[in-house]
């Protein structure tokens, strides 16, 4: 089981200070937001974990394979569009929300290393299947629980 507890910054509107028991870190919004900008917010923690997962996923396959992939780099993107956007499929605008929107994530690959064709097709198919993507692909279960207090 993975486990992290997010508490509010006293002081801050959208600051918050999380923990995993073994690091910390802080999310907020931009001031846009009317935030601080103290760090990260929940999408770019997404995206990076999307990001950091895929790229974890390539690295260990191939280092298991003994094949020479040297570097990763993962950009990604969020952007919410409306379903009736000219550059999703009929099944995308089936994924629809509720207000019309559809999240699309652009997931940009750059594999640096001695590597065959082969490799690299192996490789974009191993980096569709790490886990974060499986999980946001499954569509979890949110279970909400209130403690008052």
């Amino acid at each position: 089981m993975t486990a992290v507890t997010v508490s509010s910054i006293t002081g801050h509107t959208h600051a918050h200070l999380v923990t995993d028991g073994r690091h910390s870190w802080v999310t907020d919004e931009p001031p846009s937001s009317d935030g601080d900008d103290l760090g990260p917010g929940p999408f770019e923690l997404l995206l990076s974990a999307l990001g950091s997962c895929t790229a974890i996923t390539l690295q260990m396959y191939a280092q298991r394979k003994q094949w020479p992939l040297e570097h990763v780099t993962v950009d990604l993107q969020h952007e919410k569009l409306p379903k009736e956007h000219a550059s999703l499929t009929d099944e995308e605008r089936a994924g629809a929300s509720d207000n019309g929107l559809v999240d699309v994530i652009r997931l940009n690959l750059t594999l640096r290393g001695e590597l065959t064709a082969d490799q690299t097709e192996r490789l974009l198919e191993i980096a569709a299947r790490c886990p974060m993507r499986r999980t946001l692909l499954a569509t979890p279960k949110v279970i909400a629980m209130t403690n008052a207090g």
